[in-house]
């Protein structure tokens, strides 16, 4: 699926690009042709070069309805939170392009799981739940980021970066 449509990118600072990509829970959401939104985990998220494209790994199995939304409604949002900070951001953009996983994706797909298990084991979730959490069967979505936004709790939550 590639998406002839081009939007102005964004491009992330350091700082932003390295949160993302830790152990973080990551939600996308998605729409409908009735514009009902549906949402999945992604996981091991990677930035290209540049940081104005990113890489998903998302589990095919739980995330069907959002992967059929995105045959006819490219748009898409991204949550990133941290569990142990509640640190979290936002953001959106456009898939433009779907496609099997190959090596970077699985040594990422790896190490994303690592530091997610202990993330979510310091704050108490039981490890028979948190295994509960990874897939076997994974795609990937091509992202280009459009749009940042701040959604810690608190002040500032909805702000664009």
């Amino acid at each position: 699926m590639v998406h002839a449509r081009v939007a102005q990118s964004l491009r992330l600072p350091e700082e932003l690009a390295a949160f993302l990509q830790g152990g973080r829970i990551v939600i996308f959401a998605t729409r409908d042709a009735s514009l009902r939104p549906h949402l999945a985990r992604a996981l091991a998220p990677r930035l290209e070069p540049g940081h104005r494209r990113m890489a998903l790994c998302v589990p095919i199995r739980e995330s069907g309805q959002c992967l059929q939304d995105l045959q006819f409604h490219p748009r898409i949002a991204i949550t990133f939170s941290e569990p142990t900070t509640y640190r979290t951001y936002q953001l959106k953009g456009r898939v433009v392009g779907r496609r099997d996983l190959g090596a970077p994706e699985h040594e990422a797909l790896a190490r994303y799981t690592e530091g997610l298990t202990e993330a979510c084991l310091a704050v108490g979730m039981p490890e028979g739940l948190v295994q509960r959490l990874w897939s076997d069967r994974f795609t990937r979505l091509d992202v280009a980021l459009e749009q940042a936004f701040a959604q810690t709790p608190g002040a500032g939550a909805g702000d664009p970066l």
